[in-house]
This record gives C-alpha cells, structure tokens and sequence, in this order.
C-alpha cells in the first residue's frame, strides 16, 4: 500500500513536471517524424507487438465474447485490427500520429482512423472493448488515471478496457490509481526471451516485461 502510494507522488511532484517526465514532449509532430523515420518498422509489427495483439485479442474472446466495436487508442497503423481474430470487430484507431493514421488506412481500408491526441478524443456512442496499448505512461500519473476513467464512462454495458503498459514504477502508479477506479477483471504478465528459457520477468531496458489488465466499470 505504501509502495503504491510513493510511487504516485513520485511521478506527480513539481520535480517531475519541471524535468518534464510524465509531461507530453511527444506531440504530433515528434510521432510523426520517429514514425516516419527511426520507427517506421513498428507500423508493421514486431515480435513483442504481434504477442501483445495476440493476447489482447484472445481476452476479449474470452471475457467479452458478445463485442462487436472496437476502439483502439494509440493504435499506430492499427496492427490490432489485422491480427488473425482482429477483423470481424467494428475498429476504430486513434492516433497521435497522422503518419501512422495513413498508413493504418492503406493497409486497413475497412477500418476507421482518426489522428487525435488522447486527451482531445471522446468516442462517438458506447464501446464494446476500449484498447489503451503502451500509451498511457507517455502522460503523467494523475492524467493517466483520468483518462483511463474517462474513456471507461464510454464503455457499453459489460464492455471492457484493455490497458497494456511495460513493467516500470510509472507504469505500476498508473496501474494502481486506476484500480482504485475500476474493477480488476484479469491480466496477463509477459516478457520475450532472446538469451535463455527462465520462467520470471527481470528488468530489462530493451526487452521490459508487459502487463495487460482488464477492467470493468464498478
């Protein structure tokens, strides 16, 4: 309790925003550019991304089996949607990136892409599953948690929210000020493995271990 408690005035002092960490230096025009460039490979997949689909795709199978919308937030080019499983959902990407947008049009024409920040994005109507994939810890804590609570209120009933984040003390003060918000439903630990089989999780700046939790509205 006290863990948590730390780790969520830690990543919401005047130290941190002063430093800017927890503070949105990546706006439109830094996506664009890294996306356009550097990270381009990412708007294909990668391994890590591929699993994370996979698995996202596999708990909405199994906790929401009545979903048919989709809205993915942070959504790159919308690889989610072309994930074996992902298609015979209503999706709707959203993404900082118009970089990313356009590619996710030319490769999903089926789908639907709107280039948005987050926190200027509110969902047109009730949404059967809400997908937050490594976004959330790109702002700070305490916004973090409020949109989280914000998207959730568009949520159908028994919809669910998704939310991955890679295993760090932000990403766990983001964790725990959302579960005081919403309700746990389940989750998946995972972290690839290039030098050995070892069944735990380690600090790993490359390769970090990522969590995927589910939540509900109380």
């Amino acid at each position: 309790m006290f863990r948590n408690v730390f780790r969520s005035l830690a990543y919401s002092t005047p130290l941190h925003r002063l430093l800017g960490i927890g503070k949105s230096k990546f706006d439109q025009k830094y996506w664009d550019e890294k996306l356009a460039g550097q990270y381009k490979p990412y708007l294909d997949g990668t391994v890590s991304v591929d699993v994370r689909n996979s698995v996202v795709l596999s708990l909405i199978t199994n906790i929401a089996p009545q979903a048919r919308q989709l809205l993915d937030v942070g959504c790159a080019s919308g690889s989610l949607y072309r994930t074996p499983g992902g298609s015979h959902l209503s999706y709707i990407g959203v993404d900082i990136s118009k970089v990313a947008c356009d590619a996710g049009k030319n490769l999903s024409p089926d789908a639907e892409f709107h280039a948005s920040r987050l926190e200027d994005y509110t969902p047109d109507g009730p949404q059967d599953v809400i997908v937050l994939n490594e976004v959330l810890y790109y702002l700070s804590t305490g916004n973090a948690r409020k949109e989280a609570k914000r998207l959730s209120e568009h949520l159908s009933e028994d919809g669910i929210l998704i939310i991955s984040m890679k295993n760090d003390p932000k990403s766990k003060a983001i964790f725990s000020g959302i579960e005081s918000d919403l309700q746990w439903v389940n989750g998946i630990l995972y972290q690839e493995k290039l030098a050995r089989p070892e069944f735990k999780t380690k600090k790993d700046v490359k390769r970090p271990a990522y969590m995927i939790g589910v939540f509900q509205k109380r």
